[in-house]
């Protein structure tokens, strides 16, 4: 049974394109997909409505993760660093 990621935030087309693009390559990406719909469901939660991601916003999410050892929240700094790359190679800012 396989699990549809549906990404709701402002931050969805950009999501929906970086899997899409990773999965074009060959790539593996069950884990960065569940990383992804948890940085979409905070920025739901936080009613983001544009799509910049904020040293703020890290910040704020980063606070959220009080149960992830520090490799995990390592992971999850890289999927949203690599995500933030591929936004600003398609012309949208992170500050």
């Amino acid at each position: 049974m396989s699990r549809k990621f549906v990404y709701q935030s402002v931050l969805a087309p950009f999501m929906d394109d970086f899997v899409a693009a990773k999965e074009a390559c060959g790539v593996h990406c069950l884990r960065t997909k569940w990383i992804l719909l948890e940085i979409d469901s905070f920025f739901c939660q936080k009613d983001v409505r544009e799509a910049v991601i904020t040293k703020e916003l890290v910040v704020k999410w980063q606070q959220t993760r009080v149960n992830d050892c520090e490799r995990t929240l390592y992971g999850k700094f890289s999927v949203l660093s690599q995500l933030a790359r591929y936004m600003s190679r398609h012309g949208y800012a992170f500050l």
